[in-house]
């Protein structure tokens, strides 16, 4: 499954309750690492693979997502707006908007 969690405003201990859940159980983060405070990233699990997408091409983010859904990994999605708003195909997805407006996604 892959799940889409805002970034919120930005600061790490205001993040949702289920959004911390989500990246703390997440087996493959993507962020968006010129909008997303890397200190969200400490929530992640030991052995989870991070992955920022500005250094990716829309391509191999997709290619990471699709990979980890086959492999029956836990995924977070990154982008710009609201999660959610683009699933790139994926066939299962949860969001969760990361309360207040944030600028990304985990």
């Amino acid at each position: 499954m892959i799940d889409f969690v805002g970034a919120g405003s930005g600061a790490a201990d205001l993040i949702t309750v289920r959004g911390k859940r989500l990246l703390e159980e997440a087996d493959v983060i993507i962020y968006a690492g010129s909008l997303v405070n890397p200190a969200l990233l400490d929530y992640a699990k030991e052995g989870c693979a991070i992955y920022n997408s500005a250094k990716m091409t829309l391509e191999e983010v997709l290619d990471v997502m699709f990979d980890a859904e086959a492999q029956g990994l836990r995924g977070g999605g990154t982008g710009e707006g609201e999660p959610g708003e683009e699933t790139g195909g994926v066939t299962q997805h949860e969001t969760d908007p990361g309360g207040g407006g944030g600028e990304g996604e985990c």
